[in-house]
């Protein structure tokens, strides 16, 4: 038995969109640029202070994923 289930979607609001920074020709957010680039300060800083790839790794993905989401979510909420 096959049954139609309508539903109602509300129009979504007008989104910002983020500020871009344009490399080889394609848009990036420019929260992803400044998240990777401070994660490659903290894996160069903790690389040379440790001496150690596993622990410069661990350090070099979170830091990277936190600047990333805490940037997303700051510039969602300036919308």
């Amino acid at each position: 038995m096959t049954t139609l289930t309508a539903t109602t979607v509300s129009p979504r609001e007008a989104r910002t969109p983020a500020p871009t920074v344009e490399i080889a020709g394609v848009d990036w957010p420019l929260y992803k640029l400044q998240a990777v680039a401070f994660g490659l300060v903290v894996a160069l800083l903790v690389g040379i202070v440790t001496e150690s790839a596993e622990w410069t790794a661990w350090t070099l993905t979170i830091a990277t994923a936190a600047v990333w989401w805490l940037r997303r979510a700051a510039h969602r909420r300036l919308r």
